[in-house]
């Protein structure tokens, strides 16, 4: 089976994606990671497909808008808005970028921010993986890692899933209405 990895962001979310990657290919799949450019010799080193998902994400973050969203501190309304905002500049590229990065593969595993991979996958009738390194399931432990732990309180805690799940949604179904 092909097999294609989305991972986007620094080499801590695409290294973990790197190790399943060489397990599956121990395994017999042949398995292609989509990432940036500047992960590409670390993903070749270890004998794995290499598509491109654009350049350095850290560029991205420095940018005015990425420095506004880094500096959005404790306020989850900021840091939504300027996600969405650091996120609407590259949305289109993104999404052609992961067609390409797809293109004969027989199964895509995405990450948080690979999540152009779940509309890829439709579109190419094959099956998807949503693979997380970072809690995502409602919990009275934590508060999700999108929103400060304003309150130290299980009932806030649990909120701040449905606040995030929301927002998320929200803002997939603009860009879903837009494209």
């Amino acid at each position: 089976m092909h097999i294609t990895v989305l991972a986007v962001g620094t080499r801590g979310d695409v290294q973990p994606f790197v190790a399943i990657g060489s397990r599956l290919q121990a395994e017999g799949h042949r398995v292609r990671i989509g990432t940036h450019t500047v992960h590409e010799t670390f993903v070749e080193s270890y004998g794995l497909e290499f598509a491109t998902l654009g350049e350095n994400p850290q560029d991205l973050m420095r940018t005015h808008t990425g420095q506004k969203w880094l500096g959005s501190g404790q306020n989850p309304i900021r840091f939504w808005r300027e996600l969405y905002r650091l996120v609407d500049r590259t949305v289109a590229q993104g999404l052609a970028d992961a067609q390409a990065a797809c293109r004969g593969t027989d199964a895509i595993i995405y990450t948080f921010f690979g999540v152009a991979g779940m509309h890829v996958a439709e579109k190419l009738g094959v099956p998807r993986i949503f693979a997380l390194l970072q809690p995502f399931t409602r919990t009275r432990a934590f508060a999700a890692p999108q929103i400060p732990p304003l309150l130290p309180s299980g009932a806030f805690n649990r909120l701040t899933y449905v606040v995030a799940e929301q927002m998320a949604w929200q803002s997939h179904a603009v860009r879903a209405l837009d494209g």
